[in-house]
């Protein structure tokens, strides 16, 4: 099996791998990041809409995108491995979370199976986004990688094939996702939002011809979204409390909560070129969420020696008014050990969105409801593997 098409390997290729070999049959290789962030100008800003890390005054914080992931690999016989991973985030309390746990089985040297809870693979970093060593900039662009589900419980089939001198990788996949209270639902929306994500088929194909990658990827289900209501409400939306969904829970004030049930049939469609010329790279991403939003950003960087500048500009736009924002930052990354990064950024975040029946901004970020949403950041911080 070709290395590139596994997502077990696919972090150490991508990077640089760092094995520390328990037995003949395990491995753990890891990554971090260690990032602190300061508003200079604004109320506040999102760095991360998944996760909801949040920087909201000018105080130096390390504790919204600062992160550690291990990962554990152990081979059960010449045809199968388990893999598990492991991540901590500061926006989540260091909590520790299970992002991937699944079984590989290797049909041939260029196929396999993988079973169990993986990354939806709709992003060109999606297998990797936490790992900050892995691109030059010190964010993936959160208003690009916004998509509130980013694992699923399922099944993929990997086939690889070489063409002359470049590599074509297909990945086929179907599952499932239940996300109870989305953060960033809830966060945007007074209401707790459950979504449960049904049926979901995809197909990813990764053509690789050196110096030049085109990726392209489509993934479609049903998704149910339930939004949890005070009971005064259920008159208005045509509920009642004896509406078949009703939560059976009762908040601080005494009132029943009913949950209102909307279906939708959604698809996600990304492309992503990345183009390499001497010194010279660029990279673009353009995805369509249907029927929600649409979304892309556009990197150019220059490398001398260690040392690694880049432009990039991201954008936003809802499919409604409500919501529209994009990004410019630049930047520097700086390889000083074999195996850690330095990088140091300024962002101007321009929001956009606007309430439609006042006219009057419609901020992201909900600290400040009269302000306009526009912000400077300045994020430095240090990116490592082992």
């Amino acid at each position: 099996m070709r290395k590139n098409i596994f997502t077990t390997v696919l972090l150490s290729s991508m990077v640089v791998p760092a094995y520390a070999n328990i037995s003949d049959s395990i491995s753990i290789n890891g990554f971090g990041s260690v990032i602190g962030a300061s508003v200079v100008d604004g109320d506040g800003y999102i760095a991360e809409y998944p996760n909801l890390a949040i920087y909201e005054d000018s105080d130096l914080d390390f504790g919204q995108e600062t992160r550690l992931g291990i990962q554990i690999t152990g081979r059960i016989n010449e045809k199968m491995s388990a893999t598990t991973q492991l991540l901590m985030r500061g926006a989540n309390d260091f909590d520790t979370e299970i992002g991937w746990a699944y079984f590989t089985y290797d049909i041939t040297d260029t196929s396999a199976v993988q079973i169990g809870r993986m990354r939806v693979p709709v992003y060109h970093f999606s297998e990797f986004m936490d790992v900050g060593y892995a691109y030059p900039w010190v964010r993936i662009p959160s208003d690009t990688y916004s998509l509130d589900v980013t694992n699923y419980n399922g099944i993929r089939y990997l086939k690889s094939f070489s063409i002359s001198d470049y590599t074509l990788d297909l990945t086929f996949l179907y599952g499932q996702e239940k996300n109870d209270d989305v953060e960033l639902m809830s966060y945007l929306f007074p209401d707790q939002i459950d979504r449960d994500f049904e049926d979901l088929l995809g197909v990813v194909v990764n053509f690789d011809m050196n110096n030049f990658v085109i990726r392209s990827s489509y993934v479609e289900g049903e998704m149910f979204e339930t939004r949890h209501l005070p009971a005064w409400l259920a008159p208005i939306v045509g509920l009642n409390n004896t509406y078949p969904s009703s939560t059976g829970k009762v908040d601080s004030n005494g009132d029943l909560l009913v949950a209102a049930d909307t279906e939708y049939d959604i698809s996600f469609f990304d492309v992503s070129v990345k183009a390499s010329l001497g010194d010279f790279s660029f990279f673009a991403e353009y995805n369509k969420y249907k029927p929600f939003y649409k979304s892309y950003f556009a990197s150019i960087d220059y490398r001398w020696d260690e040392f690694q500048a880049y432009l990039l500009y991201s954008k936003f736009d809802l499919d409604q008014p409500w919501e529209s924002h994009d990004t410019t930052a630049i930047g520097l990354r700086y390889d000083f050990m074999t195996n850690v990064a330095f990088k140091v950024e300024i962002s101007k975040f321009d929001d956009t969105g606007y309430n439609p029946f006042t006219l009057e901004p419609n901020p992201v970020f909900k600290g400040d409801p009269d302000g306009d949403g526009d912000v400077t950041v300045v994020t430095f911080g240090f990116d490592f593997v082992f």
